[in-house]
Protein backbone atom coordinates (compact mmCIF):
# COMPACT_ATOMS: atom_id res chain seq x y z
CA UNK A 1 0.00 0.00 0.00
CA UNK A 2 2.01 3.52 -1.43
CA UNK A 3 1.22 6.14 1.44
CA UNK A 4 1.62 9.80 1.13
CA UNK A 5 5.54 10.65 2.50
CA UNK A 6 3.86 13.23 5.12
CA UNK A 7 1.39 10.61 6.32
CA UNK A 8 3.64 7.85 6.10
CA UNK A 9 5.57 10.06 8.93
CA UNK A 10 2.48 10.09 11.31
CA UNK A 11 -0.11 7.45 10.53
CA UNK A 12 -2.26 8.28 13.37
CA UNK A 13 -1.75 9.31 16.78
CA UNK A 14 -2.52 6.07 18.06
CA UNK A 15 0.09 4.08 15.73
CA UNK A 16 2.68 6.67 17.02
CA UNK A 17 1.81 5.89 20.36
CA UNK A 18 4.65 3.15 21.95
CA UNK A 19 1.46 0.72 22.96
CA UNK A 20 -1.23 0.42 19.44
CA UNK A 21 -4.24 0.66 20.47
CA UNK A 22 -5.98 -3.00 19.90
CA UNK A 23 -8.12 -0.65 17.15
CA UNK A 24 -5.35 0.37 15.44
CA UNK A 25 -3.55 -2.83 15.43
CA UNK A 26 -6.43 -4.45 13.99
CA UNK A 27 -6.74 -2.16 11.05
CA UNK A 28 -2.97 -2.44 10.44
CA UNK A 29 -3.68 -6.01 10.16
CA UNK A 30 -6.71 -5.75 7.95
CA UNK A 31 -4.89 -3.43 5.40
CA UNK A 32 -1.97 -5.92 4.68
CA UNK A 33 -4.35 -7.79 2.84
CA UNK A 34 -3.19 -8.33 -0.92
CA UNK A 35 -5.56 -6.64 -2.61
CA UNK A 36 -4.38 -3.30 -0.79
CA UNK A 37 -0.99 -3.76 -1.49
CA UNK A 38 -0.77 -1.14 -4.66
CA UNK A 39 -3.36 0.82 -3.39
CA UNK A 40 -3.99 4.26 -1.31
CA UNK A 41 -6.09 4.44 1.85
CA UNK A 42 -7.96 7.57 3.58
CA UNK A 43 -9.29 6.72 7.12
CA UNK A 44 -10.26 9.11 9.66
CA UNK A 45 -11.70 7.41 12.74
CA UNK A 46 -13.48 10.86 15.56
CA UNK A 47 -16.05 10.77 18.60
CA UNK A 48 -18.95 12.31 17.42
CA UNK A 49 -19.65 14.10 20.44
CA UNK A 50 -15.90 15.42 21.25
CA UNK A 51 -14.33 15.64 18.04
CA UNK A 52 -11.46 13.66 19.03
CA UNK A 53 -9.13 11.66 16.89
CA UNK A 54 -9.45 7.87 17.30
CA UNK A 55 -7.35 6.58 14.34
CA UNK A 56 -6.15 8.69 10.99
CA UNK A 57 -3.84 7.23 8.27
CA UNK A 58 -3.67 9.25 4.96
CA UNK A 59 -6.78 11.56 6.15
CA UNK A 60 -5.88 14.53 4.06
CA UNK A 61 -5.11 13.22 0.87
CA UNK A 62 -7.66 13.61 -2.33
CA UNK A 63 -8.99 10.34 -3.23
CA UNK A 64 -11.78 9.36 -5.80
CA UNK A 65 -14.96 9.36 -3.29
CA UNK A 66 -17.66 7.60 -6.18
CA UNK A 67 -21.05 7.99 -4.25
CA UNK A 68 -19.40 9.42 -1.17
CA UNK A 69 -19.62 12.23 -3.00
CA UNK A 70 -23.56 12.55 -2.50
CA UNK A 71 -22.92 12.94 1.11
CA UNK A 72 -21.70 16.44 0.20
CA UNK A 73 -24.36 17.03 -2.39
CA UNK A 74 -26.97 15.64 0.25
CA UNK A 75 -26.15 18.22 2.70
CA UNK A 76 -25.88 21.19 0.22
CA UNK A 77 -29.16 20.56 -1.52
CA UNK A 78 -31.09 20.28 1.80
CA UNK A 79 -29.26 23.29 3.74
CA UNK A 80 -29.89 25.80 0.76
CA UNK A 81 -33.06 24.06 -0.97
CA UNK A 82 -34.67 23.05 3.03
CA UNK A 83 -36.49 20.18 3.71
CA UNK A 84 -39.82 21.61 2.27
CA UNK A 85 -38.72 21.95 -1.00
CA UNK A 86 -40.74 20.78 -4.01
CA UNK A 87 -39.96 20.00 -7.97
CA UNK A 88 -43.12 21.04 -9.84
CA UNK A 89 -43.73 20.05 -13.08
CA UNK A 90 -46.48 22.17 -15.21
CA UNK A 91 -48.52 21.84 -18.53
CA UNK A 92 -48.78 25.20 -20.29
CA UNK A 93 -51.54 25.45 -23.53
CA UNK A 94 -50.87 28.28 -25.58
CA UNK A 95 -54.96 28.42 -26.21
CA UNK A 96 -57.64 27.36 -24.05
CA UNK A 97 -59.64 24.28 -23.80
CA UNK A 98 -62.89 25.55 -26.22
CA UNK A 99 -66.42 24.27 -24.96
CA UNK A 100 -65.76 21.83 -27.60
CA UNK A 101 -63.23 20.21 -25.85
CA UNK A 102 -60.99 21.66 -28.42
CA UNK A 103 -57.18 23.12 -27.61
CA UNK A 104 -56.13 25.00 -31.14
CA UNK A 105 -52.53 24.90 -29.92
CA UNK A 106 -49.87 23.46 -28.62
CA UNK A 107 -49.48 21.88 -25.14
CA UNK A 108 -46.19 22.33 -22.90
CA UNK A 109 -44.82 19.85 -20.60
CA UNK A 110 -42.22 22.24 -18.59
CA UNK A 111 -40.01 20.57 -15.91
CA UNK A 112 -37.85 22.02 -12.86
CA UNK A 113 -35.56 19.04 -12.80
CA UNK A 114 -37.92 16.49 -10.54
CA UNK A 115 -35.47 13.49 -11.09
CA UNK A 116 -38.77 11.52 -9.32
CA UNK A 117 -40.97 12.28 -11.96
CA UNK A 118 -43.27 8.88 -13.43
CA UNK A 119 -45.31 7.75 -15.72
CA UNK A 120 -47.77 7.23 -13.06
CA UNK A 121 -47.63 10.51 -12.24
CA UNK A 122 -47.85 11.46 -15.68
CA UNK A 123 -50.92 9.67 -16.06
CA UNK A 124 -52.58 11.07 -12.90
CA UNK A 125 -51.71 14.86 -14.58
CA UNK A 126 -53.47 13.82 -17.83
CA UNK A 127 -56.34 12.63 -16.21
CA UNK A 128 -56.68 15.65 -13.74
CA UNK A 129 -56.47 18.32 -16.97
CA UNK A 130 -58.94 16.01 -18.77
CA UNK A 131 -61.22 16.43 -15.43
CA UNK A 132 -60.97 19.83 -15.12
CA UNK A 133 -61.02 20.95 -18.48
CA UNK A 134 -62.79 18.64 -20.56
CA UNK A 135 -59.97 18.46 -23.13
CA UNK A 136 -60.54 15.88 -26.19
CA UNK A 137 -58.60 17.13 -28.80
CA UNK A 138 -54.79 19.22 -28.95
CA UNK A 139 -54.65 20.32 -32.89
CA UNK A 140 -51.18 20.81 -31.90
CA UNK A 141 -48.18 19.05 -30.19
CA UNK A 142 -46.78 18.22 -27.39
CA UNK A 143 -43.46 19.80 -26.37
CA UNK A 144 -40.95 19.58 -23.88
CA UNK A 145 -39.24 22.08 -21.91
CA UNK A 146 -35.99 21.93 -19.96
CA UNK A 147 -34.71 24.87 -19.95
CA UNK A 148 -34.35 25.05 -16.26
CA UNK A 149 -31.03 23.25 -16.65
CA UNK A 150 -28.62 22.93 -19.11
CA UNK A 151 -28.20 20.91 -22.29
CA UNK A 152 -25.28 18.74 -21.08
CA UNK A 153 -27.52 15.71 -20.54
CA UNK A 154 -23.99 13.54 -19.12
CA UNK A 155 -21.39 14.09 -16.33
CA UNK A 156 -18.24 15.33 -17.16
CA UNK A 157 -15.55 12.52 -17.13
CA UNK A 158 -18.09 9.83 -17.67
CA UNK A 159 -16.70 7.00 -19.63
CA UNK A 160 -18.93 6.78 -23.08
CA UNK A 161 -19.10 2.89 -23.15
CA UNK A 162 -21.41 2.64 -19.83
CA UNK A 163 -23.43 5.41 -21.36
CA UNK A 164 -26.40 2.62 -22.34
CA UNK A 165 -26.20 1.41 -18.12
CA UNK A 166 -29.22 2.61 -15.46
CA UNK A 167 -26.41 4.01 -13.37
CA UNK A 168 -25.40 6.26 -16.42
CA UNK A 169 -28.79 7.94 -17.23
CA UNK A 170 -28.72 11.27 -18.88
CA UNK A 171 -29.90 13.88 -16.48
CA UNK A 172 -32.28 17.19 -17.90
CA UNK A 173 -34.49 19.75 -16.84
CA UNK A 174 -37.21 17.19 -17.44
CA UNK A 175 -36.71 13.89 -16.24
CA UNK A 176 -38.99 10.59 -16.23
CA UNK A 177 -39.21 6.58 -14.95
CA UNK A 178 -35.12 7.56 -14.20
CA UNK A 179 -34.62 7.88 -17.88
CA UNK A 180 -33.97 4.39 -19.14
CA UNK A 181 -36.56 1.50 -20.33
CA UNK A 182 -36.91 -1.82 -19.79
CA UNK A 183 -36.86 -4.46 -22.46
CA UNK A 184 -38.79 -7.43 -22.17
CA UNK A 185 -37.27 -10.47 -24.30
CA UNK A 186 -39.44 -13.65 -24.85
CA UNK A 187 -38.55 -17.13 -26.44
CA UNK A 188 -39.76 -18.41 -29.82
CA UNK A 189 -42.13 -20.85 -30.18
CA UNK A 190 -39.68 -22.68 -31.77
CA UNK A 191 -35.27 -23.19 -31.79
CA UNK A 192 -33.79 -21.21 -33.81
CA UNK A 193 -36.51 -18.32 -34.00
CA UNK A 194 -36.42 -15.11 -33.33
CA UNK A 195 -36.72 -13.49 -29.70
CA UNK A 196 -39.66 -11.23 -29.20
CA UNK A 197 -38.36 -8.01 -27.81
CA UNK A 198 -40.70 -5.39 -26.23
CA UNK A 199 -40.19 -1.75 -25.05
CA UNK A 200 -41.77 -2.00 -21.55
CA UNK A 201 -44.74 1.32 -21.43
CA UNK A 202 -44.75 3.11 -24.08
CA UNK A 203 -47.72 1.81 -25.67
CA UNK A 204 -48.07 1.76 -29.52
CA UNK A 205 -45.48 0.17 -31.74
CA UNK A 206 -46.41 2.55 -34.73
CA UNK A 207 -44.36 4.88 -33.78
CA UNK A 208 -41.77 3.62 -31.15
CA UNK A 209 -39.87 5.93 -29.13
CA UNK A 210 -37.00 3.42 -28.82
CA UNK A 211 -35.95 1.33 -32.13
CA UNK A 212 -34.82 -1.75 -31.67
CA UNK A 213 -32.06 -3.87 -33.62
CA UNK A 214 -32.62 -7.60 -32.60
CA UNK A 215 -30.50 -10.33 -33.21
CA UNK A 216 -31.29 -12.82 -29.98
CA UNK A 217 -32.44 -16.01 -31.29
CA UNK A 218 -33.87 -18.93 -29.46
CA UNK A 219 -32.09 -21.63 -27.99
CA UNK A 220 -32.44 -25.28 -27.23
CA UNK A 221 -33.92 -25.80 -23.44
CA UNK A 222 -31.09 -26.72 -21.61
CA UNK A 223 -29.34 -23.34 -22.92
CA UNK A 224 -28.63 -20.17 -20.49
CA UNK A 225 -30.18 -16.51 -21.41
CA UNK A 226 -27.85 -14.36 -22.86
CA UNK A 227 -27.43 -10.14 -24.04
CA UNK A 228 -25.25 -7.81 -24.94
CA UNK A 229 -27.48 -4.78 -25.81
CA UNK A 230 -25.62 -0.76 -26.88
CA UNK A 231 -27.37 2.13 -27.59
CA UNK A 232 -26.39 4.15 -30.62
CA UNK A 233 -24.55 7.35 -30.02
CA UNK A 234 -27.08 10.43 -30.30
CA UNK A 235 -29.85 7.83 -30.86
CA UNK A 236 -32.51 5.93 -29.37
CA UNK A 237 -31.50 2.74 -31.67
CA UNK A 238 -31.01 -0.22 -29.22
CA UNK A 239 -28.73 -3.14 -30.68
CA UNK A 240 -29.25 -6.17 -28.98
CA UNK A 241 -28.01 -9.52 -29.23
CA UNK A 242 -27.83 -12.62 -27.19
CA UNK A 243 -29.92 -15.85 -27.37
CA UNK A 244 -32.23 -17.34 -24.68
CA UNK A 245 -33.56 -20.77 -24.64
CA UNK A 246 -37.22 -22.14 -25.57
CA UNK A 247 -39.96 -21.93 -23.17
CA UNK A 248 -37.52 -19.56 -20.57
CA UNK A 249 -39.71 -16.88 -18.84
CA UNK A 250 -39.12 -13.37 -20.41
CA UNK A 251 -36.17 -11.67 -19.48
CA UNK A 252 -35.90 -7.31 -18.42
CA UNK A 253 -32.55 -5.84 -19.31
CA UNK A 254 -32.62 -2.20 -19.10
CA UNK A 255 -31.10 0.69 -21.40
CA UNK A 256 -31.25 4.66 -20.78
CA UNK A 257 -32.57 6.61 -23.26
CA UNK A 258 -30.83 9.99 -25.07
CA UNK A 259 -32.52 13.17 -24.07
CA UNK A 260 -34.50 12.77 -21.39
CA UNK A 261 -36.87 16.24 -22.12
CA UNK A 262 -38.21 14.76 -25.72
CA UNK A 263 -38.70 11.12 -23.38
CA UNK A 264 -41.01 13.01 -21.29
CA UNK A 265 -43.04 14.90 -24.32
CA UNK A 266 -43.45 11.58 -25.47
CA UNK A 267 -44.76 10.22 -22.13
CA UNK A 268 -47.12 12.63 -21.89
CA UNK A 269 -48.49 12.73 -25.30
CA UNK A 270 -49.01 9.09 -24.80
CA UNK A 271 -50.81 9.47 -21.01
CA UNK A 272 -53.15 12.16 -22.62
CA UNK A 273 -53.87 9.22 -25.03
CA UNK A 274 -55.11 6.96 -22.65
CA UNK A 275 -57.13 9.89 -21.15
CA UNK A 276 -58.91 9.78 -24.15
CA UNK A 277 -57.58 13.27 -25.90
CA UNK A 278 -56.34 13.29 -29.39
CA UNK A 279 -53.31 14.79 -30.08
CA UNK A 280 -52.96 15.83 -34.20
CA UNK A 281 -48.84 16.48 -33.74
CA UNK A 282 -45.77 14.25 -32.74
CA UNK A 283 -44.53 15.07 -29.01
CA UNK A 284 -41.06 16.63 -29.58
CA UNK A 285 -38.56 18.65 -27.32
CA UNK A 286 -38.20 21.86 -27.75
CA UNK A 287 -36.68 25.28 -26.10
CA UNK A 288 -38.20 27.70 -23.71
CA UNK A 289 -41.97 28.12 -23.52
CA UNK A 290 -43.55 30.79 -25.39
CA UNK A 291 -44.89 33.93 -23.78
CA UNK A 292 -48.61 33.93 -23.01
CA UNK A 293 -49.51 30.10 -22.43
CA UNK A 294 -51.77 29.25 -19.77
CA UNK A 295 -50.75 27.19 -16.97
CA UNK A 296 -53.57 24.44 -17.50
CA UNK A 297 -52.16 21.95 -14.21
CA UNK A 298 -49.54 20.73 -12.34
CA UNK A 299 -47.82 17.48 -10.58
CA UNK A 300 -45.72 18.28 -7.29
CA UNK A 301 -43.21 16.00 -6.22
CA UNK A 302 -42.90 14.74 -2.59
CA UNK A 303 -40.35 17.66 -0.03
CA UNK A 304 -37.03 17.20 -0.35
CA UNK A 305 -37.39 15.47 3.18
CA UNK A 306 -38.03 12.27 1.34
CA UNK A 307 -36.46 13.00 -2.10
CA UNK A 308 -33.37 12.46 -0.03
CA UNK A 309 -34.36 9.15 0.91
CA UNK A 310 -34.70 8.06 -2.80
CA UNK A 311 -31.51 9.80 -3.05
CA UNK A 312 -29.30 8.28 -0.46
CA UNK A 313 -30.74 4.76 0.34
CA UNK A 314 -30.40 3.27 -2.73
CA UNK A 315 -27.53 5.49 -3.88
CA UNK A 316 -29.77 6.97 -6.73
CA UNK A 317 -27.17 8.76 -9.50
CA UNK A 318 -29.64 10.64 -11.89
CA UNK A 319 -30.72 11.99 -8.34
CA UNK A 320 -27.67 13.24 -7.19
CA UNK A 321 -26.94 15.58 -10.58
CA UNK A 322 -30.45 16.78 -10.78
CA UNK A 323 -29.95 17.98 -7.10
CA UNK A 324 -26.37 19.55 -7.89
CA UNK A 325 -27.85 21.77 -10.98
CA UNK A 326 -30.76 22.64 -8.57
CA UNK A 327 -28.55 23.85 -6.27
CA UNK A 328 -26.32 25.79 -8.95
CA UNK A 329 -29.90 27.05 -10.35
CA UNK A 330 -30.96 28.26 -6.89
CA UNK A 331 -27.88 29.97 -6.69
CA UNK A 332 -27.74 31.46 -9.88
CA UNK A 333 -31.38 31.97 -10.90
CA UNK A 334 -30.63 33.61 -13.97
CA UNK A 335 -29.21 31.15 -15.22
CA UNK A 336 -29.86 27.84 -16.34
CA UNK A 337 -28.83 25.11 -13.45
CA UNK A 338 -25.30 23.30 -14.23
CA UNK A 339 -22.94 21.43 -12.25
CA UNK A 340 -20.69 23.60 -12.54
CA UNK A 341 -23.05 26.18 -11.05
CA UNK A 342 -23.80 23.23 -8.43
CA UNK A 343 -20.28 22.94 -7.50
CA UNK A 344 -19.52 26.56 -6.98
CA UNK A 345 -22.75 26.99 -4.87
CA UNK A 346 -21.45 23.91 -2.70
CA UNK A 347 -17.63 25.65 -2.20
CA UNK A 348 -19.55 28.73 -1.31
CA UNK A 349 -21.58 26.91 1.38
CA UNK A 350 -18.84 24.93 2.96
CA UNK A 351 -16.76 28.16 2.93
CA UNK A 352 -19.63 29.99 4.62
CA UNK A 353 -19.95 27.00 7.24
CA UNK A 354 -16.08 27.11 7.89
CA UNK A 355 -15.60 23.81 6.81
CA UNK A 356 -12.41 23.21 5.28
CA UNK A 357 -12.28 22.08 1.77
CA UNK A 358 -8.85 21.62 0.95
CA UNK A 359 -8.40 18.49 -1.68
CA UNK A 360 -12.47 18.82 -2.21
CA UNK A 361 -12.86 19.08 -6.15
CA UNK A 362 -16.82 18.84 -7.33
CA UNK A 363 -17.38 18.03 -10.75
CA UNK A 364 -20.44 16.08 -10.63
CA UNK A 365 -23.41 15.53 -8.11
CA UNK A 366 -23.18 11.57 -8.38
CA UNK A 367 -20.09 10.54 -7.79
CA UNK A 368 -19.72 8.79 -11.40
CA UNK A 369 -16.84 11.12 -12.55
CA UNK A 370 -13.04 9.81 -11.58
CA UNK A 371 -12.50 13.40 -11.65
CA UNK A 372 -14.19 14.16 -7.79
CA UNK A 373 -11.70 14.18 -5.20
CA UNK A 374 -12.47 14.13 -1.15
CA UNK A 375 -10.47 13.57 1.55
CA UNK A 376 -11.38 11.33 4.57
CA UNK A 377 -10.53 14.56 7.01
CA UNK A 378 -13.15 16.00 4.49
CA UNK A 379 -16.11 13.86 5.10
CA UNK A 380 -15.69 13.69 8.57
CA UNK A 381 -15.68 17.32 9.23
CA UNK A 382 -18.62 17.27 7.15
CA UNK A 383 -20.61 14.42 8.86
CA UNK A 384 -19.61 15.81 12.45
CA UNK A 385 -20.77 19.83 10.76
CA UNK A 386 -24.42 18.53 10.27
CA UNK A 387 -24.88 16.46 13.46
CA UNK A 388 -23.73 19.34 15.37
CA UNK A 389 -25.12 22.15 13.27
CA UNK A 390 -28.35 20.96 11.33
CA UNK A 391 -31.53 22.05 13.09
CA UNK A 392 -33.30 19.09 14.62
CA UNK A 393 -35.46 18.17 11.91
CA UNK A 394 -32.54 18.51 9.35
CA UNK A 395 -29.92 16.19 11.39
CA UNK A 396 -33.08 13.89 11.51
CA UNK A 397 -33.93 14.09 8.04
CA UNK A 398 -30.17 13.46 7.07
CA UNK A 399 -29.61 10.96 9.00
CA UNK A 400 -32.76 8.67 8.15
CA UNK A 401 -31.96 9.18 4.72
CA UNK A 402 -28.55 7.22 5.39
CA UNK A 403 -28.90 3.45 4.68
CA UNK A 404 -28.70 1.03 7.54
CA UNK A 405 -26.23 -1.73 8.08
CA UNK A 406 -27.83 -4.93 7.64
CA UNK A 407 -31.49 -3.15 7.35
CA UNK A 408 -31.57 -0.99 4.25
CA UNK A 409 -30.39 0.67 1.04
CA UNK A 410 -26.88 -0.24 -0.11
CA UNK A 411 -25.71 -1.72 3.52
CA UNK A 412 -28.92 -4.08 3.64
CA UNK A 413 -26.68 -6.93 2.85
CA UNK A 414 -23.81 -6.26 4.61
CA UNK A 415 -23.63 -6.50 8.59
CA UNK A 416 -26.23 -8.15 8.42
CA UNK A 417 -26.06 -10.75 11.81
CA UNK A 418 -23.43 -8.63 13.12
CA UNK A 419 -23.40 -6.77 16.58
CA UNK A 420 -23.24 -3.20 14.42
CA UNK A 421 -26.81 -4.67 12.00
CA UNK A 422 -28.57 -1.51 12.53
CA UNK A 423 -26.32 0.28 14.32
CA UNK A 424 -24.17 1.97 11.65
CA UNK A 425 -25.34 4.64 9.37
CA UNK A 426 -23.45 5.52 5.83
CA UNK A 427 -22.71 5.68 3.09
CA UNK A 428 -21.19 3.58 0.36
CA UNK A 429 -19.34 4.41 -3.37
CA UNK A 430 -18.08 2.19 -6.14
CA UNK A 431 -16.15 2.19 -8.99
CA UNK A 432 -13.38 0.05 -10.70
CA UNK A 433 -10.82 0.27 -8.60
CA UNK A 434 -12.51 2.62 -6.12
CA UNK A 435 -14.34 1.76 -2.68
CA UNK A 436 -15.84 3.96 0.26
CA UNK A 437 -17.49 4.11 3.17
CA UNK A 438 -18.44 7.07 5.42
CA UNK A 439 -21.28 7.52 8.23
CA UNK A 440 -21.69 7.20 11.96
CA UNK A 441 -21.55 4.10 14.52
CA UNK A 442 -22.88 3.43 17.73
CA UNK A 443 -20.01 1.53 19.38
CA UNK A 444 -20.37 -1.38 22.25
CA UNK A 445 -19.74 1.17 25.07
CA UNK A 446 -22.47 3.56 24.01
CA UNK A 447 -20.13 5.98 22.25
CA UNK A 448 -21.09 7.36 18.96
CA UNK A 449 -18.16 7.94 15.83
CA UNK A 450 -18.03 9.09 12.50
CA UNK A 451 -15.51 7.50 10.29
CA UNK A 452 -15.06 7.55 6.73
CA UNK A 453 -12.67 5.02 4.77
CA UNK A 454 -11.32 6.00 0.98
CA UNK A 455 -10.40 3.61 -1.06
CA UNK A 456 -8.44 3.92 -4.26
CA UNK A 457 -6.45 1.38 -6.17
CA UNK A 458 -6.97 -2.00 -4.88
CA UNK A 459 -7.71 -4.83 -6.98
CA UNK A 460 -11.23 -6.40 -5.54
CA UNK A 461 -14.37 -4.74 -4.61
CA UNK A 462 -15.35 -7.32 -2.38
CA UNK A 463 -11.75 -7.91 -0.30
CA UNK A 464 -12.22 -3.55 0.12
CA UNK A 465 -16.31 -4.06 1.10
CA UNK A 466 -15.19 -6.80 3.75
CA UNK A 467 -12.24 -4.73 4.73
CA UNK A 468 -14.33 -1.51 5.54
CA UNK A 469 -16.92 -3.56 7.38
CA UNK A 470 -13.90 -5.43 9.36
CA UNK A 471 -12.75 -1.61 9.84
CA UNK A 472 -16.15 -0.94 11.26
CA UNK A 473 -16.31 -4.16 13.71
CA UNK A 474 -12.93 -3.50 14.80
CA UNK A 475 -14.12 0.16 16.10
CA UNK A 476 -17.12 -1.45 17.83
CA UNK A 477 -15.96 -3.39 19.97
CA UNK A 478 -12.66 -1.10 20.58
CA UNK A 479 -15.47 0.86 22.36
CA UNK A 480 -17.08 -2.06 24.09
CA UNK A 481 -16.66 -2.53 27.63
Amino acid sequence: MRLNPAAAACLSLAAQASAKTNFTREVEKILSRPTFADATVGIEVRDLRSGKQVYTLDETVPLIPASNQKLLVSTVALSSLGANFIFDTTIFGTSDVGDDGVLDGDVWIVGSGDPSLTSDRLTDLAEELVAQTGLKKITGKVYGDGTVFDDKFVGEGWPADDEVFPDFAQVAGLNCDLNYVGLTISPASEVGGPATVKVNGLGSDEEPYVEIDSTVKTVAEDGAPSSSLNRLAGTNTVVLSGSIPLGHDPVVVSVTIHDPIAFAAYRFAHALGGAGVEVSGAPTKSGALPDGAAKLADSRSTPLSNVLKLFLKPSQNMYGEALLKTVGRAAEPDAPGSSAAGAKAALAFLEAEGVDATGVEVVDGSGLTRLNTLTARFLTDLLIRNRKEFSKKDWQIFFDALPIGGVDGTLAGRFGGTPVEGKVRGKTGSLTGVSALSGYLSAGDGKEYVFSILMNGHTSTTEARRAQDDIVLALYYNGRK
